[in-house]
């Protein structure tokens, strides 16, 4: 059985992107003080890699979701949220289906203020 490989997660596994992740921490603080993140809010970070956006996020009492293709970024962002002690930041594997807006159905679950 051949199964497909995903170029891009192929892409994103292949290196070690943590690495390249931890100079752009400043920006990923910046852009969430810019959005006005704040306590009880629910965020989604859709490409989040191991965090960049989505722990400064949590630190400021959001709760967010990370989701990324690349299995170790996950891993890697699961780690740093340990580390930190944040029981509000979760990191999770999916790939992300882009389909036309009449074909959208939202999950059935809260709704994300960003």
């Amino acid at each position: 059985m051949n199964v497909a490989i995903n170029p891009n997660k192929a892409l994103w596994e292949k290196g070690d992107f943590t690495r390249v992740a931890t100079t752009m921490r400043e920006g990923g603080e910046a852009l969430v003080a810019q959005f006005g993140i704040r306590q009880g809010m629910k965020v989604l970070d859709l490409g989040c890699g191991d965090g960049t956006t989505a722990l400064p996020a949590a630190k400021l009492g959001a709760d967010v979701l990370g989701v990324d293709i690349a299995a170790n970024l996950v891993a890697a962002g699961n780690r740093r949220a340990k580390d930190m002690a944040s029981p509000i930041a979760a990191f999770r594997k999916a790939t992300l289906l882009i389909c036309a807006p009449n074909q959208f159905r939202p999950p059935k679950r809260p709704a994300l203020d960003h």
